[in-house]
């Protein structure tokens, strides 16, 4: 028998990748399952789900993991809906995680990221699990 490593980071590669700079390769919007209500900080009651839209903002790789694979960092953006046409896009809210990414970049839509560089830093869960992510 082999041993298997645990999947994702170790806290060795989190700190080795704290605070380097990486290209963006992809930016696709998708759907998404959430617990949480349209109202802020309140949950939905117990086993009940709405659909988000996101954008799913990855970066190239920056190393290979314990098991061999790519490591990418992936950020979600979510989308608001246009309440005439329904259609989706980000918010330019001041204090939007779109519209710090696009103020960062100096972009003004989701299609520019790719190509653009951003520093990947540790961060911590509410679980207190650390983990990398965009610094914006």
């Amino acid at each position: 028998l082999v041993e298997i490593p645990g999947k994702g980071l170790t806290e060795e590669d989190i700190d080795k990748y704290n605070g380097i700079r990486v290209e963006i390769a992809s930016a696709v919007p998708r759907k998404k399952q959430v617990s949480f209500s349209e109202k802020f900080g309140e949950m939905l009651p117990e086993g009940q789900t709405r659909e988000i839209v996101v954008v799913e903002v990855e970066t190239k790789p920056i190393g290979i993991d314990r098991l061999g694979q790519p490591i990418t960092i992936i950020e979600e953006f979510p989308l608001k809906k246009h309440p005439v046409t329904g259609k989706y896009g980000p918010s330019f809210h001041e204090k939007s995680k779109s519209y710090k990414l696009f103020n960062l970049l100096k972009i003004n839509k989701f299609e520019d990221v790719v190509g653009k560089s951003i520093v990947v830093i540790k961060k911590i869960r509410q679980s207190g699990k650390p983990y990398l992510g965009f610094a914006i």
